[in-house]
């Protein structure tokens, strides 16, 4: 999915009313959100409801023109509802499921006081969005036999000999190929973290 900037974003969820900005909103957030509520400890039907009231209370609250960019970047607006969504889906739960690991005896309660955890959590799962979005632009501006290269370098980390001969290309052909789509990644992330 190509990505349109979050002004652009929230100008056509403002706007819209054939639902396109916001089918596409949700199919960029839904499953980071999903992540993260399954990170945070709720149960896989759980995470799904909670993104589902996330993407709703966000809505609802935009539209209600409650929304100030001064205040901070989307991510940062959507973390906060989702945080909140979350405690109160946990507040439901029976005593024995917030144990998180029956080893140590951590309960999810410990987890979720430190602030610094949650907003690792939530990085980490945007960080994996943000790649996985950049993987996506990278890979329709490459030829698919580049693109490969990169993929089994990089991603793959197998080593470049057996990149080349697996491709039937030379060892420097794979190191170009991996410079390049590297490099471009760089810039659509750049560009991307610009704008959410």
């Amino acid at each position: 999915m190509e990505w349109v900037t979050s002004t652009q974003l929230l100008n056509e969820l403002e706007s819209s009313n054939d639902g396109d900005a916001w089918e596409y909103f949700c199919g960029f957030f839904h499953p980071m959100v999903v992540n993260f509520a399954r990170k945070l400890g709720l149960p896989d039907s759980l995470s799904e409801d909670a993104a589902q009231e996330t993407l709703q209370t966000f809505i609802k609250i935009f539209r209600a023109g409650k929304f100030d960019k001064k205040q901070g970047r989307l991510s940062k607006w959507l973390s906060g509802i989702a945080y909140r969504v979350i405690l109160n889906m946990r507040k439901n739960l029976p005593r024995e499921k917030l144990i998180h690991n029956n080893q140590t005896g951590t309960s999810f309660w410990n987890m979720i006081e430190d602030e610094n955890a949650v907003r690792h959590t939530w990085n980490t799962e945007w960080r994996k969005l943000v790649l996985k979005h950049c993987i996506h632009q990278a890979r329709r501006k490459f030829s698919p036999d580049t693109f490969k290269a990169f993929e089994l370098h990089s991603l793959s980390e197998i080593p470049t000999a057996e990149v080349a001969r697996q491709l039937s290309i030379s060892t420097n052909a794979v190191y170009i190929a991996n410079c390049r789509v590297l490099k471009e990644l760089r810039q659509i992330e750049q560009q991307l973290l610009k704008t959410i």
